[in-house]
């Protein structure tokens, strides 16, 4: 009887996970927080400071200025930043899933890049940042020199 009981609350587990309707966040700001969301991350205003953001669809930057300074952001799809990091050098990291895309308008080192689980880290300031997995399963990333 137990496993049975066990059995089903795995399943129901399951569906829960499976059933997750797509909600998308749009938020102008946010510094020293937590923001989760079953669709995209839409961030319209300054930014995002110390953040860690997770979205299971795309996390977008609108604004032509807005930062992503410190903290974490996870997507599964894509990333569009305008700017990520300092010239302080401040850690920052973005990660997709393995067929995501990265892409920064501007970026500073110690920016860290995740594609699947292949990692880049920049070492000078960029620009025109893309980063994505070959068909050989390595991690490119396009840039210019800021």
């Amino acid at each position: 009887m137990y496993k049975i009981v066990e059995a089903v609350e795995e399943k129901l587990i399951g569906f829960q996970n499976d059933l997750s309707i797509p909600v998308n966040v749009k938020l102008s700001y946010c510094q020293d927080s937590n923001v989760q969301s079953s669709g995209d991350v839409v961030i319209s205003g300054k930014g995002e400071y110390i953040s860690n953001i997770t979205a299971n669809g795309s996390i977008y930057f609108m604004q032509e200025r807005s930062v992503a300074r410190g903290g974490s952001l996870n997507a599964k799809n894509e990333i569009k930043c305008r700017i990520v990091g300092s010239t302080a050098g401040v850690a920052t990291k973005l990660k997709v899933e393995k067929g995501g895309h990265i892409w920064i308008d501007e970026a500073y080192q110690n920016t860290v890049l995740l594609v699947g689980n292949r990692e880049y880290v920049l070492d000078t300031p960029s620009r025109g940042v893309h980063a994505y997995l070959e068909n050989s399963g390595d991690i490119i990333v396009d840039k210019l020199k800021l």
